[in-house]
């Protein structure tokens, strides 16, 4: 159903605020709000589109009601071919051409009565003529995918594609790991045979290769001491060639100068941001190659043959820039790239793949209302051809834009954050939702696509979003000064932005909400700062600091405990001083919970404590559970009944409009 721009939220408002208050239980759902959420609870349909060596075949990966199938299409009619199907336990994860006839997927499975899917570790090899797909690497190698994959967990041997070695006929590059170590080896796709198998020397190693395909830089982080390290594979074996002075972001890339020197990716220059460096100039302390002041450099585009054509930078907005590359494979991609971002302004693009001519190349373009369009660019044409929409059936109804806004903090820091208006006529009188991201290290709100965020704009209410300090996106610095913020200098960056808006380009009345480590933000501004909203919902959330260090995935090894004590500190006094569980007492306003029980990362456990806390204080929270969920839904189900309750849930509480009375 189209929307107009009549506020959905009105109607909410006036049945939940009257009828269900009078009665003293809920109103079921009004059906608008029921399929509004399923229509943004809908996972996309396309997943992927990648075109053959030889530009001939399309490959399109795709899921409907749960089941995902492989088609090969012929480039030039767009006839179908071989359709490969799976059962509904397989899951695609990483998909690559490895010649004409055939691709490699690194699958996902979902485990038996669970809805989330798992990395298999192993590598399936799909065939374009139809033939059923063989394991090729891994316990269940020489097993068709149904009776090989269904239900299994990731086990003993596992591997990644790193490079299809198109060069070596029927000869790929893999990375081999398990919970120990990791390696890399070539695979002999018809007879699964590994030769040339090696160690690397840290299980965290981010492998490169040179411009023949051939293994030569491991960048690894040391979780205990967050300093990185650089190490170079020579005859004699692995050597160390660098150790960061300061904790740092490294990565060596498979792609190199016009010199033939590998690139860098690594915090540094004056603003310590992410920034592109010649792997000689790194090492000696020298300049960046590419460097923003403010923004980490966020997606390199090269390879190791052709080099870099194209930095993606989100400063806020999608730019690019396009290095004076001599490879004239490199200069026809990034023209090509250039030409696609002209005709699709304020879009991130990206090159997915392309023929071994650079005749035909498939990109995919994305922005803040469009979760993702496929187009094939002929180069003999000279034509850009509309491929696919990843769901193409948004285009039915109005969608919000994000606009990007700053501010300045009391002590002197100036963030950045975006604000997507409601769809009604009068945005700026709407109240707002206050969208805490997770993470939080690490993780930034972007200028993407977010049907959590369409779903709100859709009942008619603003969505603010804060890269509070500690967010990924703004350097190094910025990344650390979150530590030991998590309730403090983070949940004011967040009040701070709400307040930089309300009255002006938003209402004054809104809700505070967020997932994971959203969550904790928003449950402690709900403490320390009692009038600031009207009510509060976290989505798997933490709540203790104290069972953070207890309970969960996080504490169970010595990296993970070297982690927490690193950004949380170690006086439990504080902790407890900065978990909204031991500060239930001071949350007056209203409180919505949700949570997984199968979920490791913030397990449901921290979910009770805070449920038990709320009651205790006489706040009794709104709760809703879900069985066989892990950190993130995966049920196109479960996702429309939170969205519901969601809805429902800030429905009621801004439509009374009023603050908490102060006891």
């Amino acid at each position: 159903m189209r929307l107009s721009n009549a506020i959905i939220l009105t109607g909410l408002l006036l049945s939940l605020a009257t009828a269900s208050a009078a009665r003293g239980q809920p109103d079921a759902p009004s059906d608008e709000l029921v399929e509004t959420a399923a229509f943004f609870a809908k996972p996309s349909f396309v997943r992927n589109i990648a075109i053959s060596p030889d530009g001939k075949t399309l490959m399109v990966a795709a899921e409907s009601d749960d089941d995902q199938t492989i088609t090969f299409l012929d480039a030039a009619s767009m006839e179908a071919g071989a359709v490969v199907e799976f059962g509904t336990r397989w899951r695609f994860g990483n998909i690559s051409w490895i010649d004409n006839d055939a691709v490699i997927v690194s699958p996902y499975v979902q485990p038996m009565r669970r809805n989330y899917s798992v990395p298999s570790g192993q590598l399936v090899l799909v065939y374009t003529n139809g033939k059923r797909p063989k394991v090729l690497f891994g316990e269940m190698a020489g097993l068709n995918v149904t009776s090989g994959l269904a239900g299994r967990a990731k086990d003993k041997s596992n591997a990644v594609l790193l490079d299809p070695l198109r060069e070596e006929k029927d000869w790929v590059l893999i990375q081999t790991y398990d919970d120990n170590s990791t390696g890399f080896a070539q695979l002999h796709v018809k007879s699964g045979r590994l030769r040339n198998k090696t160690g690397a020397p840290s299980r965290f190693c981010y492998l490169a290769t040179n411009q023949l395909g051939e293994v030569r830089f491991c960048s690894a982080p040391d979780p205990m001491t967050d300093l990185s390290h650089v190490f170079e594979l020579g005859k004699a074996g692995w050597s160390e060639i660098h150790v960061s002075e300061n904790p740092a972001r490294t990565a060596v890339l498979s792609a190199s100068t016009d010199d033939g020197h590998p690139l860098v990716l690594a915090s540094g220059g004056v603003a310590d941001t992410f920034s592109l460096y010649s792997l000689p100039s790194y090492l000696d302390g020298g300049e960046p190659l590419f460097s923003d002041p403010v923004f980490d450099l966020w997606d390199i585009e090269g390879d190791r043959a052709l080099g870099l054509y194209a930095i993606a930078n989100a400063n806020p907005l999608p730019s690019f820039i396009y290095p004076d590359n001599q490879n004239a494979g490199a200069r026809t991609l990034a023209g090509i790239h250039k030409s696609v971002a002209a005709a699709f302004p304020g879009h991130f693009v990206e090159i997915r793949s392309h023929d071994a001519a650079l005749e035909k190349v498939v990109v995919e373009v994305r922005s803040d209302t469009l979760p993702g369009r496929f187009l094939l660019f002929d180069r003999k044409k000279n034509e850009l051809r509309h491929l696919a929409d990843r769901s193409a059936w948004l285009a039915d109804r109005p969608l919000a834009a994000k606009t990007p806004f700053t501010f300045a903090t009391r002590d002197g820091l100036t963030l950045h954050g975006f604000l997507t208006r409601a769809l009604t006529d009068a945005p700026r009188e709407a109240p707002s939702i206050v969208l805490v991201h997770g993470g939080p290290h690490g993780i930034f709100d972007t200028f993407h696509y977010d049907p959590e965020i369409q779903f709100l704009a859709a009942l008619g209410l603003n969505v603010i979003q804060v890269n509070f300090r500690g967010s990924g996106g703004f350097g190094q610095a910025f990344f650390e000064s979150g530590y030991r913020e998590w309730s403090r200098g983070m949940v004011d960056d967040v009040i701070a932005g709400f307040q930089s808006l309300a009255g002006k380009e938003v209402g004054e009345d809104a809700c505070i909400y967020g997932a994971s480590y959203g969550a904790f933000n928003a449950l402690s501004a709900a403490f320390r700062a009692p009038d600031a909203f009207l009510c509060a919902a976290g989505h798997v959330g933490v709540y203790s600091l104290p069972e953070m260090f207890r309970g969960g995935d996080i504490p169970e090894t010595e990296d993970g405990l070297a982690f927490l004590r690193r950004v949380l500190g170690e006086d439990k006094q504080v902790h407890k001083a900065d978990s909204p569980a031991f500060n239930a007492q001071h949350i007056r306003i209203p409180v919505f919970l949700s949570a997984h029980d199968d979920d490791e990362r913030a397990p449901i456990r921290q979910t009770k404590i805070m449920v038990a806390a709320l009651k205790e204080a006489g706040n009794p929270p709104m709760e809703l559970y879900f069985d066989r969920e892990a950190h993130n839904v995966a049920s196109e189900e479960n996702e429309t009944e939170r969205l519901t309750a969601l809805g429902e849930f800030f429905a009621a509480h801004l439509a009374r409009g009023s603050r908490p009375s102060t006891p």
